[in-house]
């Protein structure tokens, strides 16, 4: 179904509930939440995802549940699960004859970061990637889910080992990493696997117009940009020792000849790479022009208030400025959100793509 999210007569409505951690289903209503020092955050970069301040009067919350919060809009018989947490923080205060709970809250994805491996993890050759992830979460006890887009992979040669000590999540993140995955963690509190795709290959899942008279945007634009501070020239090199066990270093260098050139700038900003493995000159001066190449592209950012739409991190959008430098469309990547509970106004933050 499609809504209308540039309706501002829509009544919104936020219920918040306590859920059990091992079956993530429903214990109870969590009363008396204070919303106007409530907010959920996500990141598309942060490890774990998610997290959130939730403020309760005189709390009602049952100890060791999760806290699920969960959007409504009865009009439009509208319901979705913005995120289910872990309580990590429970401060209390006395503020005017109440008790005020501060619940600081975290992502599914903490558990793994802090469930630490109690054994040495290792992918051995002929390994597959989807077994590796089913041992690593079934270990850890939380529930999770498999896209049946995720790659699968077996692993050729042994690959990197985990000693014990080491967080469950970085075993996860690394076998997605060798397999091309993305591990996420959905509304409802489970732990996703599915296939990475490149922010640069999302369809655009929304629209920002700021040509258009009904824009959910409210307020405070701003761009930030790495332009005047990528380099114009990269310099490697490698120390290492020849046949005869003599020390020897290989160096060489590159400059940049489009974009932010040193000749625009009328001066150089360089940087240093130190390599291995490189047996001639040449082969430094090729590892610097490669560099050079990965670093020509800026990073480009805009942050801008929005009224809600259930944008997620991950999906891209286009956003489009009506005069300016930036004037037209730009393919952005959903990076943050910042959701503030009592306004429903989004901070977010764009990434160019």
């Amino acid at each position: 179904m499609s809504y209308d999210w540039s309706d501002t007569s829509r009544q919104d409505r936020l219920v918040f509930y306590d859920v059990d951690p091992h079956s993530l289903e429903v214990r109870q209503e969590l009363t008396g939440v204070k919303l106007s020092d409530s907010s959920i955050t996500w990141g598309y970069y942060t490890d774990t995802r998610v997290s959130g301040t939730i403020k309760v009067l005189n709390s009602n919350h049952i100890d060791h549940s999760l806290i699920r919060v969960v959007h409504t809009i009865p009009d439009w018989g509208y319901s979705d699960t913005l995120a289910t947490l872990l309580v990590t923080g429970d401060d209390v205060e006395r503020d005017n004859g109440a008790w005020v709970t501060t619940y600081t809250c975290h992502s599914m994805l903490t558990m793994l970061e802090d469930d630490l491996l109690r054994c040495m993890f290792c992918a051995r050759k002929g390994n597959k990637a989807s077994d590796l992830l089913k041992n690593l979460l079934n270990d850890c006890g939380h529930k999770y889910r498999i896209s049946g887009s995720a790659h699968d992979y077996r692993y050729s040669a042994d690959g990197t080992a985990l000693a014990f000590g080491a967080s469950a999540l970085s075993g996860v993140n690394d076998v997605c990493g060798t397999s091309n995955n993305r591990v996420d963690v959905d509304g409802s509190g489970v732990i996703t696997i599915s296939a990475y795709t490149a922010p640069a290959n999302i369809t655009p899942a929304w629209s920002i117009d700021l040509t258009d008279s009904r824009t959910n945007v409210v307020d405070d634009i701003s761009r930030s940009s790495s332009r005047l501070s990528t380099p114009t020239r990269e310099i490697v090199y490698c120390t290492t020792t020849d046949s005869n066990n003599n020390s020897v270093t290989y160096f060489g260098y590159a400059d940049a000849t489009t974009g932010e050139t040193a000749a625009k700038r009328g001066y150089v900003l360089a940087e240093v790479q130190s390599v291995q493995d490189l047996t001639s000159n040449a082969a430094a001066t090729a590892s610097a022009k490669s560099y050079l190449a990965d670093n020509v592209d800026e990073d480009r950012e805009w942050k801008l208030k929005l009224l809600y739409m259930p944008m997620k991190i991950g999906q891209t959008v286009y956003i489009t400025f009506p005069d300016g430098d930036d004037e037209g469309r730009h393919h952005c990547l959903i990076k943050e959100i910042d959701l503030a509970l009592d306004t429903l106004i989004m901070s977010v933050t764009l990434k160019e793509v």
